[in-house]
């Protein structure tokens, strides 16, 4: 009798698709770079456009879905990798500052709302790119987003 419970409950899971992660999808040759932030000068906080608090390397920023050289409407088109999902990168990217490596991001803020062009490289940031937080802008935040720079063909699946 047990094995028919454990087989029926099993069955129903496999049916509604319990566990399986319909939602993912897979990016490769992608660009991955560093940003950092200032506090807003009223409030005095740093807030992603989701209206995060942005974790130091493990916030991302990703295009918008729309660019636009007004802010507002590139946010509220939204991103191209809805705000929460996870990104797992196929291989851990080293973070300067951090002092290790890291595979794993959370899509909390949208950014390169114009499209702009990549300093010394000369072309436009791949559609899924994706910007790390690195932390505020002052201190040793700003020149560790500098040192890491444009990492480029990364392959990751967001979640």
């Amino acid at each position: 009798m047990m094995k028919k419970i454990v087989g029926c409950v099993l069955a129903s899971f496999i049916a509604l698709g319990v566990g399986a992660n319909v939602s993912a999808a897979t990016y490769s040759g992608q660009d991955v770079s560093a940003y950092t932030g200032d506090p807003d000068p009223f409030t005095g906080k740093i807030l992603t456009s989701w209206g995060t608090t942005p974790k130091a390397y493990t916030t991302v920023a990703v295009h918008p879905n729309t660019y636009s050289t007004y802010s507002d409407v590139a946010v509220k088109s939204g991103p191209v990798i809805p705000y929460g999902k996870t990104i797992v990168t196929s291989l851990p990217i080293w973070l300067d500052g951090y002092g290790a490596s890291k595979d794993t991001f959370k899509v909390e803020d949208i950014g390169d709302i114009n499209n702009r062009t990549i300093q010394g490289i000369n072309r436009k940031y791949t559609r899924y790119w994706f910007d790390i937080y690195f932390g505020q802008t002052t201190g040793p935040s700003n020149s560790n987003a500098i040192k890491f720079g444009v990492k480029t063909g990364v392959s990751y699946t967001t979640y």
